[in-house]
């Protein structure tokens, strides 16, 4: 009797998690996103509708934002760029982050993904997806992963999809909706 009490003690002790998880195995935590239009915070969101809001200023770029899935399309022309930033806590050790990008319309543009000094760029044609990936080595600090759209003279469109966060923890979606959206 006294050793089957000790050996669901053992058990009990070995199988309980104790104290709050690790860093590298805990899920990354996400800050709503910053928006920036062009060097300039972009103002706040249209009221959503389907899960569905735009953000735009005056006649610059716009920025179009999907709820379901969590997907995001920036319209740039000129010199325009629009840099969406994600804040991030708890993602430390070796991370990856990918999304995928299409020019949807217009003739070029550039997207870039960055997360501290790592980045890589794609110059987007019509009619083919790009899937972007960065890795990148994560202290204890927070970080930012950055998103940017920039136009290559005329009118152009980017769908960013399927922005994702993988660690030693899984694979974590990027939330791209803007907390301030009203329903």
């Amino acid at each position: 009797m006294v050793a089957r009490k000790l050996l669901l003690a053992t058990v009990l002790v070995a199988c309980v998690p104790w104290g709050r998880p690790s860093a590298a195995t805990a899920a990354p935590q996400f800050a709503p996103p910053e928006i920036i239009f062009s060097g300039k915070a972009a103002g706040p969101p249209s009221s959503s509708v389907c899960g569905f809001a735009v953000v735009a200023r005056g006649d610059g770029p716009q920025l179009a934002v999907m709820k379901r899935p969590p997907s995001f399309v920036a319209a740039v022309r000129g010199n325009e760029h629009v840099s969406v930033s994600f804040p991030c806590q708890r993602a430390a050790g070796r991370l990856s982050v990918t999304v995928e990008v299409c020019l949807t319309f217009g003739g070029e543009a550039d997207a870039e993904l960055s997360i501290g000094d790592r980045r890589v760029q794609e110059r987007l044609r019509p009619g083919r997806s790009v899937k972007l990936k960065v890795d990148y080595e994560a202290g204890e600090a927070s970080l930012v992963i950055r998103a940017t759209t920039r136009a290559r003279g005329q009118e152009a469109g980017v769908r960013w999809r399927g922005l994702r966060v993988e660690t030693s923890g899984g694979r974590f979606d990027v939330p791209a909706w803007p907390t301030e959206a009203r329903p």
